[in-house]
C-alpha cells in the first residue's frame, strides 16, 4: 500500500502505432520539460475532460526541430524507421494509468474512434503539425456514468463537516486549497467518499493510498506532489521523500504545503489551510 519515498509509482505500459511523429514527440516534449509519456498522459487527461486539466503549452517547432532532425539521420545511419519490412507502423511504447486507458477507450469509441487514432491526433496538434486539429471530445456524460458523482463544492462542504481536527483536516485542508483532488474525486472517483448512516462524508484515505500505489491517479507532478503530501500527513506509513516533490511546486502551492506541515506538526502559530 505504501507508495515509495522517491520516484513515483511506475505505470502500466501501453502501445499504439504512432509512426514517425513518436521521434519528433521526444524532443518536443523535452522542450517543455516532459518526456513523452508525461506529454501524452497530459493530452489524455485534456480529451477526458478532467477537472482543472487545460490543454498543454506546445512549444515552437523550432525549439525542438533540429535536434529531431540529428536523431532522424542518426536513426537513418542505423538502419531504425517507424515503419517494419512488412509495411506495418511499429507501435510505440508509453505509460499510462489503468483508468485513463480504460476511459479513453470509452470516449474514442463514442466518436467512433480507436483509442490509437485520438493519440495520434493529439500528438501530431502537440507537434503542430499542418493541418492538424485536437480530436473533437464528446461530452462526459456520453460516455461516463455522473450518476454518482458529487457536486464539488456540496461534496467539500460534507468533507470538512466531518474532518475538524487533527491530521486529517490538515490533509483536507491541503487538498481543498489546491482544489484539483477534490474536484476530481467528486466528478471521477467518488468511490473514495463513503456516507456513514448519520449521512456525513469522509474521505476513505487508505483506499485512495493503494488507488495511488497501484499508479490508477495519474496527475501532473505537482498535482502528484500535493496528493502524495496529502497521504503521508494521514495515512500511516505513507512517506514522500519531500526533497523529490518540492521542486515541482509553485509559490502558492509550496506555501500551503508548509502550512499543512506545520499544522501537522502541532505547530502553535499553524493553522489547517481552509
Amino acid at each position: 500500500m505504501t507508495p515509495p519515498t522517491g520516484a513515483r509509482p511506475a505505470l502500466p505500459l501501453r502501445q499504439a502505432r504512432i509512426g514517425d511523429d513518436w521521434y519528433d514527440l521526444e524532443h518536443a516534449a523535452k522542450a517543455v520539460g516532459n518526456d513523452r509519456s508525461t506529454q501524452i498522459r497530459q493530452l489524455i487527461a485534456w480529451y477526458l475532460r478532467q477537472p482543472g486539466v487545460e490543454l498543454p503549452e506546445r512549444p515552437p517547432v523550432k525549439a525542438w526541430q533540429a535536434a529531431a532532425q540529428a536523431a532522424a539521420k542518426e536513426r537513418a545511419k542505423a538502419g531504425v524507421w517507424s515503419v517494419t519490412e512488412e509495411g506495418h507502423t511499429k507501435q510505440s511504447k508509453f505509460r499510462v494509468s489503468d483508468d485513463d486507458w480504460e476511459a479513453l477507450a470509452q470516449a474514442a469509441r463514442t466518436m467512433g474512434l480507436e483509442r490509437a487514432e485520438v493519440v495520434r491526433q493529439l500528438i501530431a496538434w502537440f507537434l503542430r503539425r499542418r493541418r492538424a486539429l485536437l480530436p473533437e471530445r464528446p461530452p462526459l456524460e456520453a460516455w461516463f456514468d455522473t450518476s454518482a458523482s458529487y457536486d464539488p463544492q456540496e461534496l467539500t462542504a460534507g468533507l470538512q463537516q466531518h474532518a475538524r481536527e487533527g491530521t486529517e483536516a490538515v490533509a483536507l485542508g491541503l487538498l481543498t486549497e489546491h482544489g484539483h483532488w477534490l474536484e476530481r474525486i467528486a466528478v471521477h472517483h467518488p468511490q473514495f467518499v463513503v456516507t456513514g448512516q448519520d449521512a456525513v462524508m469522509r474521505l476513505d484515505w487508505a483506499a485512495l493510498a493503494k488507488a495511488y500505489g497501484r499508479g490508477d491517479l495519474a496527475a501532473t507532478p505537482a498535482q502528484d506532489a500535493v496528493l502524495r503530501i496529502a497521504l503521508s500527513i494521514q495515512v500511516p506509513d505513507a512517506g514522500v521523500s519531500l526533497g523529490s516533490v518540492l521542486p515541482a511546486l509553485d509559490r502558492a502551492t509550496t506555501a500551503a504545503v508548509l502550512r499543512a506541515i506545520a499544522a501537522a506538526a502541532g505547530h502553535p502559530d499553524a493553522a489547517p489551510p481552509t
